[in-house]
């Protein structure tokens, strides 16, 4: 056995101190590094992780793409449901032609008959028609002209006219009668469901 014999106590202390921070300031110094370096790996991890999951994600994306893509029903069903969305739209600015026809029947007097009507989508119209007399074609087109203000039911002058601008045309004779083309504007109070 040997036995140590302390000369200078305060020196052996003041390094023993000495070895002791150093050690722990080394101890520090390896924990915090490990540490960096094992948020540096963690965040590696994550960010490989998130990448394999992205691209796991966008391949499922891609086979339903494509599934939804081979699927004809699916258009299809697409299509009826912007269809369903416009027909509100559409029953709103339907035109109502049976409103059209009570009206002109309640104009054409007795001995005229209309053979061909064609409506333009500005709402003008031309009429070829047959009458007995020419007194029925004036009349006829007179009482267009009136409709719905001094003709009609609830007829007033502060009413806007149901036709206007009311023309005839080939007005023409023979054994049967009186033919003639009319051409008019209708208002859009006799084909909106009034």
């Amino acid at each position: 056995m040997t036995a140590k014999i302390n000369l200078a106590p305060e020196i052996y202390q003041s390094s023993q101190k000495i070895k002791a921070r150093k050690k722990l300031v080394t101890t520090i110094g390896i924990s915090v590094s490990a540490a960096a370096v094992g948020l540096v790996v963690l965040g590696i991890i994550v960010v490989i992780g998130q990448t394999a999951g992205i691209a796991v994600l966008n391949s499922q994306i891609k086979d339903k793409q494509n599934q939804v893509s081979e699927n004809v029903d699916v258009v299809n069903a697409a299509t009826a449901q912007q269809h369903l969305d416009t027909l509100r739209q559409l029953t709103a600015t339907q035109a109502h032609f049976s409103n059209f026809f009570e009206v002109l029947q309640s104009f054409a007097p007795q001995g005229v008959a209309a053979s061909k009507i064609s409506i333009a989508a500005d709402n003008n119209i031309e009429m070829t028609a047959n009458a007995r007399t020419f007194d029925l074609v004036t009349k006829f087109a007179k009482s267009l002209q009136e409709s719905n203000t001094t003709v009609g039911k609830n007829a007033s002058p502060t009413n806007k006219p149901y036709f206007t601008d009311v023309q005839l045309g080939a007005v023409s004779s023979d054994t049967s009668g009186i033919s003639f083309k009319l051409t008019t504007s209708m208002s859009t109070e006799v084909t909106n469901g009034n």
